[in-house]
């Protein structure tokens, strides 16, 4: 996993600077800007490389994901829950004990 830091992000576009706009990749993502898309789809030459986003404030989010290889999109683009949502699951507390059968020699 790595992360994409400001500073990555900055050498990315300094290096990398890819096409000008949009295309079907970056236009689903927040953060994927053409140079990230230009410098993900080299790296994933002879490998998959998988690039998630996920953003969170307040309990409400989103997920999404693309995987590359070959420098080509082979899965996605994928959002998780649709534009601007996540679908929240409240962790179902644990069932309460109904006694304890204990089986042996006595």
């Amino acid at each position: 996993m790595l992360p994409l830091s400001e500073p990555l992000l900055r050498e990315i576009q300094r290096e990398w600077p890819g096409p000008d706009g949009s295309t079907k990749v970056t236009g689903v993502f927040e953060f994927m800007t053409p140079a990230v898309e230009s410098w993900v789809r080299e790296r994933s030459r002879g490998t998959a490389i998988a690039y998630i986003e996920t953003e969170y404030f307040g309990g409400e989010g989103f997920e999404r994901s693309a995987v590359f290889r070959d420098a080509n999109v082979i899965l996605g683009p994928l959002d998780g829950a649709g534009p601007g949502k996540v679908r929240r699951r409240r962790a179902r507390p644990p069932p309460e004990p109904r006694g304890v059968v204990v089986r042996g020699v006595v």
